[in-house]
């Protein structure tokens, strides 16, 4: 048996690149087969909703979740570790759970991570850093 959510009426979900919306007056319950990454919509970050480093450090994550590759955005995520790394030491503990978490592989996990940083009152003052 796949994965079993429970989706609101209105609510979407991601499933790898693509976007689910669920069109319903009820509660549906939806079962996803397979081994494509699942993601509930209170768990994605639009990449409009980006404004500080940590949200950047956190669409790149997801991002990798999403794809089930880390090698496409291998640099563009080395480089917002590095100025969060950098910038926010008190960030650092973090930053390396979830670093470890994607050396590990273990790519929703470290999404989960990377949402609590950006929740966080420490990375609210955090800025967004363009990278150049």
């Amino acid at each position: 048996m796949g994965l079993k959510l429970t989706i609101k009426p209105g609510e979407r979900f991601f499933v790898g690149a693509s976007e689910v919306l669920v069109v319903s007056e009820h509660i549906t319950t939806v079962i996803v087969g397979g081994t494509a990454p699942v993601l509930r919509e209170e768990d994605y970050l639009e990449p409009s909703e980006v404004s500080t480093l940590t949200d950047e450090l956190r669409l790149i994550v997801q991002q990798i979740y999403l794809s089930g590759s880390i090698t496409d955005l291998h640099d563009t995520y080395l480089m917002a570790f590095q100025q969060l790394w950098q910038n926010d030491p008190g960030l650092q503990g973090a930053l390396a759970q979830i670093n470890a978490l994607l050396m590990q592989r273990q790519f929703y996990r470290a999404v989960k991570a990377a949402k609590a940083l950006t929740v966080s009152p420490s990375s609210a003052a955090t800025p967004h850093i363009v990278a150049s």
